[in-house]
Order: structure tokens, then C-alpha cells, then sequence
């Protein structure tokens, strides 16, 4: 019987973070809350055109959420584009 094998298994990197984004549709604000992630991550708002409309960095410990001012955004459909060592989701994201 070997012992020890779930701490070597919490060292690997996480390719799993989970993504979530509320309230979606959205008129003024939204969170975007990430989970499963360690250390820095990069948030871009992407209109359809590919500009890049917002940009944030936060550092996660596991769990993190920023909230994102989306009111001076014209109304439509946006990406949110998460980068970080252990993430890389796109997400859709409706502006009212």
C-alpha cells in the first residue's frame, strides 16, 4: 500500500479552473469568479471585432472573483478572455 500519493497529486499544475461570469446578460457590472486556479491571472474583455474593450490582472489562490464595470460598453456580445499559468478559457459575455 503507498502512501503520499494525493499530496504529489495536489503539486501538479491545475489545468482544470472553472469560469463563471454573473449576471450574464448584464446592463452595468459583472463578476467573473474563477476556481482551481493559483497565481497571476489576465482578464480581457474582446469585442467582436477582436479589440480589446477591458483589461484586469488579479493573483488567485484557488478561488477569485473580480467584479468588472461593463456600463460604458455599447450593448452587444463581448469574450471574456481568461490567460494564467494554469487557465485559458474564453467565455461569452452579453452586454444589455
Amino acid at each position: 500500500q503507498q502512501g503520499g500519493g494525493e499530496d504529489f497529486d495536489s503539486q501538479l499544475p491545475t489545468a482544470n479552473g472553472q469560469l463563471s461570469i454573473f449576471p450574464n446578460p448584464t446592463t452595468d457590472a459583472t463578476t467573473i469568479a474563477i476556481s482551481g486556479v493559483n497565481g497571476e491571472v489576465e482578464i480581457t474583455i474582446v469585442d467582436m471585432n477582436g479589440g480589446t474593450v477591458a483589461t484586469e490582472t488579479m493573483s488567485c489562490e484557488g478561488d477569485c472573483t473580480k467584479r468588472m464595470e461593463v456600463s460604458t460598453l455599447a450593448q452587444g456580445a463581448y469574450f471574456v478572455r481568461i490567460n494564467g499559468d494554469s487557465i485559458n478559457m474564453v467565455k461569452k459575455l452579453i452586454v444589455k
